[in-house]
């Protein structure tokens, strides 16, 4: 199924009920390494959010815990692993666009960290992008783009996040 702008709009409302001021627990990473899969934990409730960029089947959703179960014998990845702990406090969708911004915070002995994850369902280029909101630099990413894969746009740690080129629609 294609995503579209307009699925991804609908979306919003029930990834805010299911996951705002959730903590995340952990990231489980599927053996073809395309699929992601977080648990976060709101109270004593586990709520479970499966990432796809498979090229042909993106998508995001919500899980029940026993929805989850299948993805459960996953190993736990040491991707996104700053943003273990961290509260989600908001959800939006970006531009009108198929890209998902997860706010997240965290109490470090620092003080407050702030992290956006980012998701893009764009079919073939759909990724997963933690981003530290301060100096807006990538700490991590489900698919690393080198220069030699795009000489348009680059995700890789260490380099400044940019959003993926807008589709020439107008946002409603």
């Amino acid at each position: 199924m294609f995503i579209t702008s307009s699925i991804v709009c609908a979306l919003i409302p029930e990834l805010k009920e299911c996951l705002l001021f959730s903590r995340i627990r952990k990231f489980k990473l599927s053996p073809d390494y395309k699929t992601l899969l977080i648990l976060t934990c709101k109270g004593k409730e586990w709520k479970p959010l499966l990432f796809s960029a498979h090229p042909e089947y993106c998508r995001i959703l919500s899980l029940t815990e026993e929805e989850s179960g299948p993805f459960q014998d996953w190993a736990i990845t040491p991707l996104f692993s700053p943003a273990l702990n961290a509260n989600i406090f908001n959800i939006e969708q970006i531009d009108f666009d198929r890209v998902l911004k997860f706010s997240c915070q965290k109490e470090t002995e620092l003080g407050n960290e702030e992290f956006e994850l980012f998701f893009e369902l764009t079919g073939r280029n759909s990724n997963a992008i933690l981003v530290q909101k301060e100096k807006g630099v990538i700490l991590d990413s489900l698919k690393k783009i080198k220069p030699a894969q795009s000489r348009i746009r680059q995700i890789l740690p260490g380099i400044r996040y940019i959003l993926p080129p807008a589709l020439k629609k107008h946002n409603p």
